[in-house]
């Protein structure tokens, strides 16, 4: 995303305007209905989860000195220096958050997902069934950018057959602004795909938004209504990324981890570097050893910035694929040209052989 210049002034006057609002409150909230025009879809649920920071200020104007202390922080994710992470505690900082990255992080991630999923394939790539090929262009890294977007389309393929239900998570996505992209992704592409492909109709969705801050579960009811539970559902967990798969608190995602057919790190790679550091990439192991076959891990984060915490990342999973012995699995990781979108896009798959 191109860098947020703070602007205390502009956040001040924004917020001393009377804080009520158009959209109705959480117990009257209407279903959005998904749009193809994207855009008009994440404004509408931008609007809703706004309003639900208001209504839990009692619809009251935050005073100068919450906007300044926001404001502050703010400016450590529109600067890209922080590398520790910062707690999201206020609803001042809360207001802000929604009110400048719902919107923009959402379509983001759309996007990053559209360029996988657009495609005019119908049945799994043929790629794959050429046996040895894959491993050999993967050891001498000649493998294509369109190459891997069709192993991208048939991992995510094979996550669907024979179940009716994928299964994401969104790691550090407390806020619900990455998971909600889905929404309008299941009614551009994945309806159709699922249909195409595995000859059902019925998709449904299921997301676990896992994060260290607790108090974005204060949101969950009103972006279940945001989603619309007959498309998604969602539930809230804690984790720490910078911890390994034995802390209580990840103990959640441990005891699930192999369930889950996508992963979603959205701007949190960055954030977290130094402690992850610290702890020799412990979750990343965890998390790359103990993931099904056929996982899509998705990485998004500030452009240039966040390059050298994902390039870590990354040789994390070339380690796992020096390692791979008896080849059941092909860690792949490729980095798309979106430099359009302003972020830094890494995505590695687990893929099983066959």
């Amino acid at each position: 995303m191109k860098k947020q210049k703070s602007n205390s002034n502009s956040t001040s006057n924004n917020n001393k305007t009377k804080q009520t609002s158009t959209v109705p409150s959480s117990n009257t909230c209407t279903l959005i209905k998904t749009s193809r025009n994207s855009v008009n879809w994440f404004d509408e649920a931008q609007e809703h989860i706004l309003d639900e920071v208001r209504k839990l200020n009692q619809y009251k104007p935050f005073t100068e000195e919450e906007r300044g202390k926001a404001a502050e922080q703010m400016k450590l994710l529109a600067t890209s220096s922080d590398t520790k992470g910062i707690k999201f505690t206020t609803l001042a900082l809360h207001y802000q958050y929604y009110q400048t990255k719902f919107k923009k992080r959402s379509l983001l991630l759309y996007q990053v997902m559209e360029y996988f999923l657009k495609t005019s394939f119908k049945g799994l790539p043929p790629i794959i069934s050429v046996k040895g090929l894959l491993l050999e262009k993967v050891k001498n890294g000649s493998l294509a950018g369109s190459e891997f977007k069709e192993i991208f389309l048939y991992n995510f393929l094979q996550n669907l057959l024979q179940k009716d239900t994928l299964k994401i998570t969104s790691i550090g996505g407390g806020p619900g602004n990455d998971a909600s992209c889905f929404v309008v992704l299941y009614e551009n592409y994945l309806k159709k795909l699922y249909q195409n492909n595995i000859k059902l109709d019925n998709l449904k969705i299921d997301c676990v938004l896992y994060d260290l801050e607790k108090s974005w579960k204060n949101y969950l009811d009103r972006l279940q209504l945001i989603v619309n539970e007959e498309v998604m559902s969602l539930t809230f967990q804690r984790c720490d990324v910078t911890k390994d798969f034995e802390n209580s608190l990840n103990r959640h995602l441990k005891e699930n981890v192999n369930e889950f057919d996508i992963f979603i790190f959205s701007y949190v790679c960055n954030e977290t570097s130094y402690l992850c550091k610290q702890n020799d990439g412990i979750f990343w192991k965890n998390l790359f050893e103990n993931a099904k076959g056929n996982s899509i891990f998705v990485f998004v984060d500030v452009i240039d910035y966040s390059k050298k915490a994902l390039l870590y990342i990354e040789n994390i999973v070339k380690e796992f694929q020096k390692k791979e012995e008896n080849q059941q699995y092909i860690y792949l990781s490729y980095w798309p040209n979106l430099s359009n979108l302003q972020a830094e896009v890494m995505v590695v798959i687990k893929h099983e052989q066959v």
